[in-house]
């Protein structure tokens, strides 16, 4: 739909976490646009960039990336398009909670052997692309992470840091986060700044709650940013079926809307 319309669509690299942090990712996103700013028209042929006008899309753990972006980058993106994503409450017991059942979308709970093994991602160079279809034991990290409620640890390179929010009360965890690692979270930074969002997120996601996007969408809401919230009965993670692994029928429908929004935003 991009390169049909006119638009030049990127898809970039970042950084892994572990060995990598969230502070990696920060670097990345500003990388990115300084690029996008500066270079990147050297390297393309008979189109021109305007980087003045760039909308992202995110999906699952690269709305994350998006959010970072819509802090740091330079120029700051027009708006974002997050599908089923990551991180729209970070301090919520869905990645601090310690985990007894496992993520229906992604299978049985990871054995305590394996993630013994785990921890030797800890010690490896920093890696920027792993395919699904060949990283093999490293697809079990985030899983791991999720059912033992350190996810946290891993986004800023601290051991402990979730158990010392874990039992705080929900309600006092963002006040308790120090300001050597507040610029990783992107819902203490939230203002009328904030770029236009849309969110499309599944009601029955069990991979990344949908509670995270409505969390996020309720913010930009009282800060007076544009923001557009999409719930779809019945659909899991990546807006699918789980029993028939095939998209809802409404979800072609949410993907032309979404793009539509992102092409009238950079317009």
């Amino acid at each position: 739909m991009a390169t049909a319309h006119g638009i030049i669509f990127i898809s970039p690299d970042h950084h892994l976490l572990c060995p990598s942090t969230g502070f990696d990712l920060i670097a990345d996103v500003k990388a990115l646009f300084r690029f996008l700013s500066t270079d990147v028209n050297t390297h393309l042929s008979g189109v021109k960039l305007d980087a003045s006008r760039i909308g992202l899309t995110g999906v699952s753990s690269g709305v994350y990336l998006c959010r970072l972006a819509a802090l740091y980058a330079e120029p700051r993106p027009r708006a974002i398009l997050s599908l089923f994503g990551m991180g729209g409450n970070w301090f919520s017991d869905f990645y601090l909670a310690s985990k007894t059942t496992p993520i229906k979308f992604l299978g049985s709970l990871v054995p305590q052997e394996v993630g013994a093994e785990l921890v030797k991602f800890e010690k490896m160079d920093p890696i920027v692309e792993a395919p699904m279809s060949s990283c093999g034991i490293r697809a079990k990290l985030y899983p791991w992470w999720w059912q033992n409620g350190i996810v946290l640890d891993y986004l800023i390179g601290e051991a402990g840091f979730s158990e010392r929010l874990r039992v705080l009360p929900a309600a006092e965890r963002e006040a308790a986060i120090p300001a050597n690692v507040a610029a990783l979270f992107p819902q203490l930074h939230v203002n009328s700044s904030h770029p236009p969002m849309m969110f499309i997120h599944g009601a029955d996601d069990t991979a990344v709650a949908v509670g995270q996007s409505e969390y996020a969408h309720e913010q930009l809401q009282k800060a007076g940013v544009r923001s557009e919230l999409h719930i779809v009965p019945g659909a899991e993670h990546g807006l699918l079926v789980l029993s028939s692994k095939k998209e809802v029928p409404e979800a072609a429908g949410l993907y032309r809307r979404g793009y539509e929004f992102l092409a009238k935003e950079i317009a």
